[in-house]
């Protein structure tokens, strides 16, 4: 995946000294923001990839209005009073999408149409959110550096490891970012620049493992993804305190019920990648293969292990009756026959060979290796070759 981002974003200059972009990147822009809405897209170009839409077309859509209220408890987008909160959930998706050439866009009037213009990135993207985030750390790194700034964030990062960091860096480096975007692009206030720049920065802290900013400081903390999440409720505020209040703990509980949900939606779209991906073919090409592969069937019980419920690399594709039978013997799904589970680990990792031999960017070999050291124990090299994983599986 890291090389189809190099290589779309090299065809572009992305200088904003020399476009005025000062919509290159928004205030309400996440990772899980831009990969719901590129789903959005996904889902609404469906029948034909080669079509103009515009923004109230993706804000409208069915499957917008389904997905959101579930996953974001969010008002219905038909709602008027929720106008001004829909045009930057959608509209600031589809701006970045556009300064990164994944989307052609053209200004009819007042109004932005946008066509895909890089399906198979888009697609990466509205895969999951961590694609989203890196694919967000390679774009914000390249117009930066493209425009010269870049060295400045380095340099911010370089005294965090060297353990001189101080408020007063972050306070320089903000003010220098402001200065630049109101010095070069259409943005003249102070306070949307300082925004956006919480909104770069704190995604650069979560893939360089530095303290973000929060309320104008430094934090405590190296940022984790779960710091950057759209609208998401403060967990390290709430799981500090052992007392929890009333409203604290319905907080809790609401946060609790999103995140299932949202990884609900995750898997559902895992699953039907899954089954786009391999065309109804089973991965695992034993005695009973024939027919069609309808099972998408995690290796590593979901209920077990929660957190690679949506990880393609545990999800493979099985007919009915491999699912049912040796999978999942006399279809009791509590049951799994571990013999076949190593099949299964082989086979997929045939998938993920194949994938990364294409470049396609669908599979990844380190995610997978990572799997089976989290849950086997095993402690193989995240360089290990296909090959090597393949050895450890057969001794194991």
């Amino acid at each position: 995946m890291e090389e189809q981002i190099e290589s779309h974003l090299s065809k572009y200059d992305l200088d904003l000294r020399k476009t005025h972009n000062g919509r290159f990147m928004d205030q309400k822009l996440t990772p899980d923001n831009l990969s719901f809405i590129c789903d959005c897209i996904r889902n609404y170009t469906e029948s034909d990839k080669s079509k103009w839409f515009t923004k109230k077309d993706i804000w409208y859509s069915q499957y917008l209005e389904v997905n959101v209220i579930a996953i974001y408890n969010k008002p219905n987008p038909k709602d008027p009073s929720a106008k001004r909160e829909y045009d930057k959930f959608v509209g600031q998706p589809l701006r970045l999408l556009a300064s990164a050439g994944i989307l052609e866009d053209k200004k009819i009037g007042l109004q932005y149409h946008y066509k895909i213009q890089n399906y198979e990135l888009l697609d990466l993207l509205a895969l999951s959110q961590m694609n989203s985030l890196r694919f967000l750390g390679y774009y914000l790194t390249k117009v930066l550096s493209d425009s010269g700034e870049l060295r400045y964030f380095r340099s911010y990062y370089d005294k965090y490891v060297s353990k001189i960091l101080a408020n007063e860096d972050l306070i320089e480096l903000r003010d220098r970012y402001s200065c630049f975007i109101r010095g070069n692009t259409g943005i003249r206030g102070a306070l949307e620049p300082n925004r956006i720049f919480n909104k770069i920065f704190n995604i650069l802290a979560v893939l360089w493992r530095m303290p973000g900013e929060k309320g104008g400081k430094i934090t405590d903390y190296p940022m984790i993804y779960k710091d950057i999440e759209y609208n998401d409720i403060n967990w390290r505020d709430l799981n500090k305190k052992k007392d929890l209040t009333r409203k604290q703990s319905m907080l809790l509980h609401e946060a609790e019920v999103k995140h299932e949900k949202i990884t609900d939606y995750e898997m559902i779209k895992a699953k039907a990648a899954i089954k786009s991906r391999h065309m109804l073919a089973s991965e695992l090409h034993d005695k009973l293969a024939g027919g069609e592969a309808t099972q998408a069937h995690h290796i590593f019980p979901d209920k077990v292990f929660p957190q690679y419920r949506s990880t393609l690399e545990n999800i493979i594709l099985l007919t009915g009756s491999q699912h049912n039978s040796r999978a999942h013997p006399s279809n009791n799904t509590q049951v799994v026959d571990l013999d076949y589970q190593r099949q299964c680990l082989m086979s997929k990792l045939d998938s993920i060979e194949q994938s990364e031999k294409n470049k396609d960017g669908f599979y990844s070999l380190v995610k997978f290796i990572e799997m089976l050291n989290d849950i086997k124990g095993y402690n193989l090299r995240v360089d290990s070759t296909v090959n090597q994983v393949k050895d450890k599986l057969t001794q194991a």
